[in-house]
Order: structure tokens, then sequence, then C-alpha cells
């Protein structure tokens, strides 16, 4: 039950994103997704976690979205190891080498996908409507005796008809900092997205490296104020593997570092619009913007991490157990005001634990169960102000289970099901108000194969349901508070349900294999509290993705 105030706790309802991602579908696997939930809509989640690129100390919490698909035509069941729960380059030789079976020792893909998502059920700082366009391909092979190669590409284009009231990439991220404006003007997006793995085996040892890198560029289109935007995540994950005699033992340590950056530029000339500086709960304070005299904001990230993994074969079951601490500092500059200190600064401290189950039960059945916990602290400090202005914590929970089964050599089937549970706990010491939010999401998803010669057909269905509990502000504040936070507040505690379906397939073309999938995803809330401003209607999405394999 949500009550009518709190000044105890909670992560400030912007919550947390993956990377420059609004859209986190549910699941154990850690992911580094794409920019919006329409992109990531084709991809399988288990091939996304060992990205470099993937956040460090920030806990993911987007729009309410459908499980991706278990994806029976589209990658190999998941792999157990270090390298696909964690990232850690150093295993991956071991991990893909002896476990991928026939033609999957080397795979490769080559996608074009087109996608879009529009509707009410949002909040203030999403965009309205996203098409995007683009390619993007992925792939893995020996390299000799003893390495092993992995990469990934992305390169899309993103038009937004009517945006939102910021300029940032990724306005909802764990910091409560965020600069918005009054108006909403069409915008566009390219991204271009490079990112690999390499290890190799030297004896009973294992070294890896894994890098990437993201750049996105943005501009408003045809409006009567400029808006224009960049941002680069670097990133890096080195790691070192030792085998040992007992159970198979592996043990793997592994560092990584990222450091993003972004720029945003405000010019109001001839249009006049209002800035506004998001910080924590309080009230949103700012001003008419000087045409003579831009807004160009700046926020430099730096994160790191250290940690190990555990991997073992034990009762014919692999398990695999990693741990991580990490580090980040977000310091935002308003350039223009000249100043030598930030205006606003984020630090948060945080741990991640993963656990990953794998066992066979005769040729036709894999069952797999992933869980993870996730947690962080930080505290934000205010260049206005002494001292702390905002401290919370922030959680995040999830189990998974994954059961894939040969019915024939002709029909197979996929079951993925379970839960995440976010937990947000923060605290504005400035507006004297707080907010708590425990959101459990319980998810299940199914798909059904079935081969037909040298092509293939799959069709599944998935869905989420959040219904989370816990304490918020009341709405009756300040009209930009009303504006611009307490439709995200309400957001983040509303009922809503998700559910998607999906049809994909498969043919040989001359000595290669041309697929498609076409994805079709509805979000809608359950229940609807006016008085606490909550967003409304439907939020809706579709994906189509045509690609080869050699």
């Amino acid at each position: 039950m949500i009550t009518g105030t709190s000044i105890t706790g909670c992560a400030l309802l912007f919550a947390a994103s993956v990377a420059y991602a609004q859209d986190t579908p549910p699941s154990a696997w850690a992911r580094a997704v794409d920019i919006n939930g329409a992109n990531s809509s084709g991809t399988v989640s288990w091939l996304g976690a060992w990205s470099p690129l993937r956040p460090i100390t920030d806990i993911s919490r987007g729009l309410t979205r459908a499980p991706l698909s278990p994806g029976l035509l589209d990658a190999p069941p998941p792999i157990a190891g270090a390298f696909t729960l964690a990232g850690s380059p150093a295993a991956l030789a071991r991990d893909l080498r002896p476990r991928l079976r026939g033609d999957s020792i080397s795979f490769g893909e080559l996608t074009v996908r087109a996608s879009g998502e529009s509707g009410d059920f949002r909040r203030p700082l999403d965009v309205t409507d996203s098409h995007v366009s683009g390619v993007s391909g992925i792939g893995w092979s020996p390299v000799g005796a003893r390495g092993f190669v992995m990469g990934r590409f992305i390169v899309d284009h993103e038009s937004n008809s009517e945006s939102s009231f910021a300029e940032r990439v990724a306005p909802y991220a764990s910091t409560p900092f965020v600069t918005t404006d009054s108006v909403r003007p069409p915008m566009q997006r390219s991204r271009a997205r490079l990112e690999g793995a390499l290890g190799l085996r030297l004896g009973e040892f294992g070294v890896g490296v894994s890098a990437g890198i993201d750049t996105r560029e943005h501009n408003s289109v045809d409006f009567p104020l400029r808006r224009t935007g960049r941002a680069a995540t670097p990133g890096v994950m080195l790691g070192i593997e030792r085998a040992l005699p007992w159970f198979g033992l592996r043990v793997t340590g592994f560092y990584r570092w990222a450091e993003p950056n972004e720029t945003n530029l405000l010019n109001s000339n001839p249009l006049s619009t209002f800035v506004y500086y998001v910080r924590g709960l309080d009230e949103p304070v700012g001003g008419r913007v000087d045409p003579t005299i831009p807004v160009f904001i700046r926020v430099d990230k730096r994160a790191t991490a250290l940690g190990g993994s555990v991997d073992f074969t034990a009762f014919e079951t692999h398990v695999v157990a990693t741990y991580e601490s990490g580090d980040r500092a977000e310091d935002s500059w308003n350039v223009t005001s000249q100043a030598v200190h930030p205006i606003d600064t984020w630090r948060a401290t945080g741990h991640e634990a993963r656990v990953m189950l794998q066992r066979e039960f005769g040729p036709r059945v894999r069952a797999t169960i992933v869980g993870a916990r996730e947690s962080l602290t930080g505290q934000a400090s205010r260049l206005d102000l002494n001292g702390i202005a905002v401290v919370g914590d922030d959680a995040r929970s999830a189990i998974e289970a994954d059961v894939r089964v040969t019915l024939t050599p002709l029909w197979s089937v996929a079951v993925t099901g379970g839960a995440t549970r976010f937990e947000s706990h923060r605290t504005d010491y400035v507006a004297l108000i707080g907010t708590a939010v425990d959101a459990p999401i319980p998810f299940a998803s199914g798909e059904v194969a079935r081969r037909f010669g040298t092509a293939a057909l799959a069709i599944g269905a998935s869905t989420a349901r959040t219904s989370p509990s816990g304490a918020v502000p009341a709405a009756a504040r300040d009209p930009v508070y009303q504006r611009m936070l307490a439709p995200a507040i309400a957001y983040e505690v509303a009922e809503a349900r998700a559910s998607a379906v999906w049809l994909s397939g498969s043919v040989p073309v001359r000595g290669a294999v041309a697929f498609v999938r076409v994805r079709a995803e509805r979000t809608s809330p359950l229940s609807i509290v006016s008085k606490r401003l909550q967003p409304s209607g439907i939020r809706e999405l579709w994906s189509v993705s045509f690609g080869i394999r050699p």
C-alpha cells in the first residue's frame, strides 16, 4: 500500500539506468542494453552480460517492460561461466570453446532493424515517441588453439517527433541531478557502439581483456530553439584466471574501468525557454535562458570495480559465483558560469553478486538458474549548499530460471520465468521529504520452435507485472515539481502489466541462413491514482529485424 508522505528514504525515483538505456526488460542477467526498449527487443538476455560497457554501481529501473525472448532460433542456450555471467574476459576461452557444439563453435550475425515505441504511459523526461533504424552485428570465434574472441557493433539513428524536457541522453540515472527546460522539440540521435573481448588459455592460467566505446550525438530538428549534445562512454575490463585440479575449479579476478562524459548545449534564440535544475526531491529552480548566453552543461563520470569469481562442477551441476565492489563519481558543470567547482556531485559505492547453476538432464533437457543481488549507497552535494543534500540506498534482487527441452528432432520449447525486486530508499534533507519503494516484478516467457527441413519457425509470448508498495510525498507542491517530478514518482509506484508476442523464422540461402524477427509489446497501468498525477494511457512498442548468418 502506498501512503501519502514519508521523510525516510528512497532512491530518488529518478531511478537508475543501464549505461544510456532507459528500458530494462526484467532479467537476472547483467545487461548493457540499447538506448531504448524498441531497439533491445530483438536480442537475447544472456548475450549482453559480458559487455565491458555494462554499468558500474548504477542500478537500472526503467520503463516497465515485458521479458525478452529465450531465443531458440537466435543463439545457443545460455552458457555457464564467469565470462557470460560477469564479463571476465580471462574466462572467455574456457567458457565458450568446450561448451559450444557443432557449427556454433563459430557464430556470426548481421542484423538490420527498424523499431518504434510511443504512448502516454511514461515519465516526464522520457521521450513521447521513438523511431529507430540501424544495423548491428555480433559474433565469436576461436583464435588458434588457445584463444577465443567475441565482439559486437551497433550503428543506429533515432528520431523523436516530440522529445522530453531533458537534454540528457539518460535523464533517469541513479544520480538525483538533471537539467531540464520548458520545451520538447523534435530530436534526432545517432549512435555508434563497438565492443570486443579476447581470452587466452596459457597452461593452467587464463588472461583476457575486453574493451568498448559507445558514442552518441543528438540535436533538435526544425525548431526555433537549438539543443545539441554528445556523449562518449569508454570501458575496459582486465582479467586473470587460474584453473585448479579439484572439481574443475577455476578462480578469476578482474578489474573494470569506465569514464563516461556528456555535454549538452541549449540555445534559446529565437524561442524563449526556461531552464530548471532538478536536484533531488526539492522544487526545481531555474529561470529564463538569456538568448545571448547558451546554457552549456557537462557531466563527467568515473567508475571502477574489482571483482572475482569461482567456477566448478559438483553433482553434475555447473556452478558459477561472482562478486564485485565498485565506486562511482559524477560531477555536473555549468560551463557558462565559469565555475571552478562542479555545481552538483554524486558519489556512490556498490556491490554486485551473481550465482549461476546449470545442469543437463540427458541429451534433451538443459536447466539454468541465475540469481543476482546489486546494491549501492550514494550521497549528493550541491554547490549552493554546505553538507550532504541527498542520501540514498538502492538495491535490486533477481532470480531467473531457464528450461529448454528438445521434444523431438523437429520440436523444441523454452520457458523462462522468475522475479526481480527493486528497493529504493532516499531522503532529501533540503526538501525534508523522501520516498520509499519496494517494487517486485514477477515475469514469465515461453517460446516454441518447429523445424521444417532446413527452415525453422518460432513463436512466443512474455508478460511481467509490477505491484509496488511504499511511501511517496504528496503531489500537491509547486507547479514545476508537479510537471517534472510528481508524475515520475507516481509512475514508480503504479501497478502495471507489460505483455509481448513475437514470431521469428529462418531459412537457408546460398550457404548462409537468413532470418526475420517481429515483435509487438504493450504496457498499461492496472489502476490509476489521479491525485498523485500518475501517467495514464498505454505504451506500445514494435520491432522488425532482418539478418543473415554465415
